[in-house]
C-alpha cells in the first residue's frame, strides 16, 4: 500500500469512520498506552486489511530523546523487514510503513499480530485447573521465541525491552504464533562480533527493559549493549510460565530488584562483575568492580552464595512447579534455564545455543 495513503490516522472523536484519499480506515480499539503515545488497532475497509498502527510525538528538530528513539525504531524495523524479504517465519512483527503528519504526530504502521504474551498466558492459564501451564504450550512459545531472537541478533540488533506485553500472539487452531514487537529500545550492534565485546560507540541509554526481565548487566549499571541481556530476559519469562505465570521477581524499584536478584541467585563474584563491563570506558573499570564487589559482600555476605546453596542450586525452587512433567523434560528444563540465567555474560547462552537445548 502506498505510503500516503496512511496520512491523517488517528482517532474520530465521534467514532465514525474517516475517509482518506482512496481508503476508509476506522479505529477499531486502544491497544494499549505508553510514555510513548498510543497504540492503535486499526481496520481498512478498503483493502480489508488490520493493522497496529503507534502513534507518537514527533517535533521534528525538537524530538526528545524518547521520540528520537521512536524515529531510530523505524529505522531497526525497515533493517529487519530487508532482511527478512518475504518469510513470514522470523517470529517478528512485519513493519509495513511509517511517517509523520502535519499535526506533528508519527505514526509506525505494523501488522496486527494478536493478542499479547501476557493475555495469551492469562487464558492458557485459566483453562487449567491448576494453574500450571501445559509443558507442550511452554515449549512451543519459548522455541518461537527464541528463533525471534535468534533472528534479531543475526540482523546486528539487540531488543533490549523484552517482556511478555511486547511478545505478541495469534491463535491458529491449536497452533501458536510468536512475534517480537516493541523495539523502541533496541539497538545495532556490530553483527559477526564478540557478543561480550563492543566498542565505545555501541553504548546503550541509562535505561533499558522493564525493571521485572532486567539482566543483572543492566541492573549494575553497565553502558554497553549486549545481546546476552535479550538471552536473560527470555530466562525470565522463561522462568515465569514454569511458575505457572508468576514472574520470578515482582520487583517495586530498581532497589528492590537487586535484593531480590542477589538473594536468589547469590552474590555475583568479582570475576563475573569485571564480565559485566560495568563502567564507562573512561572510567577506572577493575576499581569500580571490586567497590562494587566489597559493598555486595558486606551487604549481603550473611546470606553466603544464595538462599537456595552453591552454584546454580536455584535451578531446584522450579522442580515442584514441574511435576506434572515428564522427568526428561524436567530436567532439560532446569539445564537450558540455568544455561540462560548465568550472571556472567560470557557463560551465558547465546539465542542460536539455546535453540540447541534438549528442551525442544
Amino acid at each position: 500500500m502506498a505510503k500516503r495513503k496512511y496520512l491523517g490516522i488517528h482517532q474520530p472523536s465521534s467514532g465514525n469512520p474517516e475517509t482518506f484519499a482512496e481508503h476508509t480506515l476506522v479505529v477499531d480499539e486502544l491497544l494499549g498506552y505508553g510514555v510513548f503515545g498510543r497504540v492503535l488497532k486499526v481496520y481498512d475497509k478498503t483493502a480489508g486489511l488490520v493493522y497496529a498502527v503507534k502513534q507518537v510525538h514527533s517535533a521534528a528538530s525538537n524530538e526528545s530523546p524518547e521520540q528520537q528513539g521512536r524515529s531510530h525504531e523505524v529505522s531497526v524495523l525497515r533493517r529487519l523487514r530487508s532482511r527478512a524479504g518475504d518469510d513470514e517465519t522470523t517470529n517478528v512483527v512485519r513493519y509495513v510503513d511509517s511517517f509523520v503528519e502535519v499535526d506533528q504526530m508519527r505514526y509506525i504502521v505494523m501488522e496486527y499480530a494478536g493478542i499479547n504474551l501476557e493475555q495469551m498466558l492469562n487464558k492458557l492459564q485459566r483453562k487449567r485447573h491448576n494453574g500450571a501451564l501445559f509443558s507442550p504450550h511452554i515449549k512451543t512459545i519459548l522455541h518461537q521465541l527464541l528463533r525471534g531472537v535468534d533472528f534479531i541478533h543475526s540482523r546486528g540488533v539487540t531488543h533490549r525491552d523484552l517482556k511478555p506485553q511486547n511478545i505478541m500472539c495469534s491463535t491458529h487452531g491449536t497452533n501458536f504464533s510468536i512475534k517480537i514487537g516493541d523495539f523502541g529500545n533496541s539497538r545495532f550492534y556490530y553483527n559477526g562480533q564478540n557478543l561480550d565485546s563492543f566498542p565505545h560507540n555501541q553504548l546503550s541509554s541509562p535505561i533499558a527493559c522493564t525493571l521485572w526481565y532486567r539482566a543483572p548487566e543492566l541492573c549494575f549499571g553497565s553502558p554497553f549493549v549486549n545481546p546476552k541481556s535479550d538471552v536473560f530476559s527470555v530466562g525470565l519469562i522463561f522462568a515465569q510460565m514454569l511458575l505457572g505465570n508468576v514472574p520470578l521477581f515482582r520487583s517495586a524499584s530498581l532497589e528492590d530488584h537487586l535484593i531480590r536478584t542477589i538473594v536468589f541467585f547469590g552474590i555475583p563474584s568479582l570475576e563475573c562483575l569485571h564480565d559485566m563491563n560495568l563502567s564507562f570506558p573512561d572510567s577506572q573499570g577493575d576499581m569500580f568492580a571490586e567497590n562494587l564487589h566489597y559493598n555486595l559482600e558486606r551487604t549481603f555476605g550473611v546470606l553466603g552464595t544464595s538462599v537456595y546453596g552453591n552454584g546454580a542450586a536455584w535451578v531446584h525452587f522450579f522442580t515442584p512447579h514441574m511435576l506434572g512433567y515428564h522427568s526428561k523434560d524436567c530436567n532439560n528444563a532446569a539445564e537450558l534455564l540455568e544455561k540462560m540465567l548465568r550472571y556472567s555474560p560470557s557463560q551465558r547462552c547465546t539465542a542460536t545455543e539455546a535453540l540447541r537445548g534438549h528442551f525442544f
